[in-house]
């Protein structure tokens, strides 16, 4: 590569790192049309195009550097990963796959199976996904990235135990490497071994590499002060990558639907894709295109730059340690009061986050120590439901014991929260029930390899493998929904319960067991059965749940009744209540604000 390249495709890749892209792509599109078989100024275009788009382009050129140079890793990974961020999984899969053959030995191919694993993922290929993390067991510490990976990937396919040992050992290697100690901390709430002290300890451990990390870097500038009480509208803020048909949709848009206007100017900060659910959330912030702020292809940096330039006053995430999330924006200063709520169940350990939105159910007086951030308690509960229109739409079918002379217990939650304990846990209500059958749903149940494995954990509890039935992934909302009326009792996953599961479950009209336990994550069933007048079915001990799944399963008429009127009872509690919610959420922010405004001289 000529001199003059080498110093485009660094200072593009400078561009890129400074959140940019649009400055590189000039740049680097005259010094490609100058030297257009130059494949590291090709390869630099793909991820400058990555970044700023169209399409059309982006494809035009990752075929060009596939075509360049079909036997170069830089080439080949170019290409397959423009087509995975655009969602073609299949092309970059079989490039990847191809290479992979052709040059096992290749020293860089850990960058190709990073793309094909994250393609397994979203296309459910999870054998695939299986024999990938097999065939690296070998070496895999020495490549920690890729390591990490793998590790959730086994978690995705309810390996968490394995993939929680694994991830540990990464974040113990690690300790100052903010993403590294992140992943174990997400993986940590699944954890059925771990005390709650040793979760916050965690968590806590990500703290401590925020604060390294910003020790070696320029101090952030200072956020704004907080305005004062008789001010002009706070300027609320919510940033999250799930602004989509996902779970935090379900409890965001009613809040953002029934928070005042009169105090409240809401901007929205969206990282990752959007899909058919964006448009709700965006008409319920009203409709305002400047207060839909699309963050994707900014670095941390820039994230908390966007965010500091509109003074936002409060500024809440959704994310915690999940996916896409922003924590080390957060860590930035970018707003005075930094609040955590809804989309993750633990602290994010951050001394900078100032609030957690929780209640006095699923955090209790005391559980302040599981905390860096001040616990706000929005009684009766922390969360607000809006079931789909789908649901809603999907009719009530009578509970199917009455017809079968059978019960059939179910779970619905994504596997990951599957482990011994809640196995146990299970098959002691099968016992407790003569003659029921379990059925389980969840997407990796399109491996048969899995299917297998969650069915022996059961098994081996000694319960017949003709009672246990698993169903894959339902691409139809509607489908998914009516699968529920094959359910007469909902059994909730331990430690980690169900949260969205359990409100579908409900909305028609399958009540849930909970088992209550010493973290939120395990005490989210008790906030949402006591919202709706549901407390005796939280439990507090496994003999308790075994007990009342066969309280449940002998009075047939009770289920009868609890089908025909528990949806209508909850869309009229206080789970479904957004007026009432968003009043409490809103005086909450309220009463932060002024306390920070008269603290501040």
């Amino acid at each position: 590569m000529s001199a003059r390249a080498d110093q485009i495709v660094q200072q593009a890749h400078q561009m890129l790192q400074q959140g940019q892209p649009q400055r590189a792509l000039p740049l680097v599109k005259r010094a490609l049309a100058l030297e257009p078989s130059n494949l590291n100024l090709a390869t630099t275009i793909v991820h400058v195009l990555m970044r700023t788009g169209p399409a059309e382009q982006l494809f035009y050129y990752a075929d060009r550097c596939l075509a360049m140079a079909p036997e170069d890793v830089s080439a080949v990974h170019a290409y397959a990963y423009a087509y995975a961020v655009f969602h073609r999984y299949d092309q970059a899969m079989a490039a990847c796959r191809s290479f992979l053959k052709r040059h096992p030995d290749n020293p860089r191919n850990d960058l190709l199976r990073e793309v094909f694993m994250y393609c397994c993922h979203h296309l459910l290929r999870f054998d695939d996904l299986l024999d990938m993390a097999a065939d690296l067991t070998g070496n895999l510490l020495e490549t920690p990235d890729l390591a990490a990976q793998v590790f959730r990937a086994l978690m995705i396919v309810g390996r968490t135990q394995e993939s929680l040992a694994g991830l540990a050992t990464l974040a113990q290697r690690r300790p100052t490497h903010p993403p590294t100690v992140a992943d174990w901390c997400f993986a940590s709430n699944y954890s059925c071994t771990a005390t709650a002290p040793e979760i916050f300890a965690i968590h806590r451990l990500y703290g401590s590499a925020v604060d390294a990390m910003k020790a070696a870097s320029p101090p952030a500038p200072a956020a704004h002060k907080p305005l004062p009480s008789a001010g002009r509208k706070v300027r609320l803020g919510f940033i999250s990558a799930d602004l989509r048909d996902h779970s935090v949709a379900f409890f965001l848009e009613p809040l953002l639907t029934g928070l005042s206007r009169d105090s409240f100017e809401i901007t929205i900060f969206q990282l990752g894709q959007t899909d058919y659910a964006s448009p709700r959330l965006f008409a319920a912030t009203g409709s305002v295109h400047e207060r839909w702020v699309n963050l994707n292809g900014l670095d941390m940096e820039d994230i908390a730059a966007e965010i500091r330039n509109r003074k936002i006053d409060v500024l809440i995430e959704l994310s915690g340690h999940s996916t896409g999330n922003v924590l080390l924006a957060l860590a930035r200063n970018p707003a005075p009061i930094i609040g955590t709520w809804c989309g993750y169940p633990h602290t994010t350990g951050l001394d900078d986050a100032n609030l957690r939105f929780v209640d006095s159910l699923t955090d209790p007086a005391g559980y302040e120590a599981q905390a860096t951030e001040t616990l706000i308690r929005l009684d009766p509960c922390f969360l607000c439901y809006k079931p789909s229109s789908e649901l809603l739409e999907t009719p009530l079918a009578p509970p199917p014991c009455l017809a079968n002379g059978f019960i059939t217990f179910g779970s619905f939650n994504a596997i990951t929260k599957f482990n011994p304990v809640t196995a146990k846990l299970w098959s002691a209500a099968l016992h407790a029930v003569p003659n029921s059958r379990l059925l389980l749903k969840a997407g990796v149940f399109t491996s048969e390899r899995i299917a297998g494995a969650i069915k022996a954990e059961i098994i081996q509890h000694g319960i017949a493998a003709d009672r246990i039935e698993t169903v894959a992934f339902l691409p139809r909302r509607q489908d998914a929904m009516a699968l529920y009326n094959r359910l007469d009792i909902a059994l909730d996953s331990f430690p980690y319960h169900g949260t969205t599961t359990t409100c579908e479950a409900l909305a028609m009209g399958v009540p849930v067991i909970s088992l209550i336990g010493d973290r939120h994550a395990a005490r989210v069933g008790l906030s949402l059965l006591s919202a709706v007048s549901l407390p005796h079915l939280a439990v507090d001990s496994p003999e308790a749940f075994a007990a009342t799944a066969a309280n449940l399963a002998a009075d047939p008429a009770s289920l009868t009744a609890l089908r025909a009127s528990l949806r209508q009872h909850l869309l009229t509690s206080p789970l479904c209540d957004a007026a009432a919610f968003s009043k409490r959420f809103g005086e909450a922010i309220l009463k932060c604000v002024d306390a920070a405004a008269h603290s501040h001289p």
